[in-house]
């Protein structure tokens, strides 16, 4: 399967801000499901959610280009954007 590797690098001496801004960013999570206890998440979770949301914005994009794409091959007549 084709990937995209995406690296965000940052000076060390960065790293405090780079959490506290994914912190801010994604927010607390529930401590365990239903205990309506939430706390902030760790630096791993942080990094999840970060990468997710990366993943979530890449299909998004796909998805609202195949449209649009459809969208003005339907409004110029062509049946088959393939053919000329």
């Amino acid at each position: 399967m084709p990937t995209i590797n995406i690296a965000v690098n940052y000076p060390i001496d960065a790293n405090a801000r780079v959490l506290a801004a994914l912190r801010a960013h994604y927010g607390t999570i529930e401590d365990s499901p239903g205990s309506n206890t939430f706390r902030a998440r760790t630096p791993a979770e942080c990094e999840a959610a970060f990468t997710k949301s990366c993943k979530d914005a890449l299909k998004d994009i796909v998805v609202r280009t195949e449209k649009e794409t459809a969208r003005v091959t339907a409004e110029a007549g062509v049946t088959d954007p393939g053919v000329n």
